[in-house]
């Protein structure tokens, strides 16, 4: 058996590739085919992150209603943190996140909290409650949300932390190992 990647013009995200199954052990495995393609990514709606790549543009509404690029923090480390009011393991892990920010604030480190709340009220009172002292973006959509395919997961809590230049330095940091990443990259 072996694997090869392929090219597709078709879907910039899609990872493609052709599997192919030589003849003598095809007859011993007795299957009736030769190639088979294995797609995934944007093809079905999901981004595939990595690291060292670049992270999708983020726009949307603050706790104002003002818009919001994720672009306008270039130049900062930034966690991108998503999140909702009422996920519990998320307001649980609110306290790390508040520590981090608290101890990298003042050497170029911010966070972007991305809500998938679809009660205004109850989004701000958990920022309130939880002290979450950063920019804050929802369009107030739930799992509909507009950044949820543009990232690809479907658990929250999650978060990719980015480098001063947009690159993906960690994705989905939780307790010490958001302060440790952190620690290391912002000596």
């Amino acid at each position: 058996i072996s694997l090869m990647p392929i090219k597709t013009t078709h879907e910039k995200n899609i990872i493609a590739h052709i599997v192919v199954i030589s003849k003598k052990k095809m007859l011993s495995m007795k299957k009736s085919f030769l190639v088979l393609l294995i797609l995934s990514g944007s093809l079905f709606g999901k981004a595939q992150l990595r690291i060292g790549g670049g992270v999708p543009e983020i726009e949307l509404p603050n706790t104002v209603d003002s818009i919001v690029k994720l672009s306008s923090f270039n130049g900062k480390v930034v966690l991108i943190d998503f999140w909702a009011s009422w996920c519990g393991p998320c307001r649980g892990e609110n306290p790390n996140i508040l520590n981090a920010f608290n101890q990298f604030k003042d050497k170029n480190f911010t966070v972007l909290g991305v809500s998938l709340d679809d009660n205004k009220q109850a989004w701000l009172d958990a920022i309130k409650e939880d002290k979450l002292n950063w920019q804050h973006i929802s369009d107030l959509k739930k799992w509909s949300s507009a950044a949820t395919p543009l990232y690809g997961f479907d658990a929250i809590p999650y978060n990719v932390l980015i480098d001063s230049q947009g690159k993906i330095i960690a994705i989905d940091l939780r307790g010490n190992a958001l302060q440790n990443k952190l620690t290391e990259v912002l000596k």
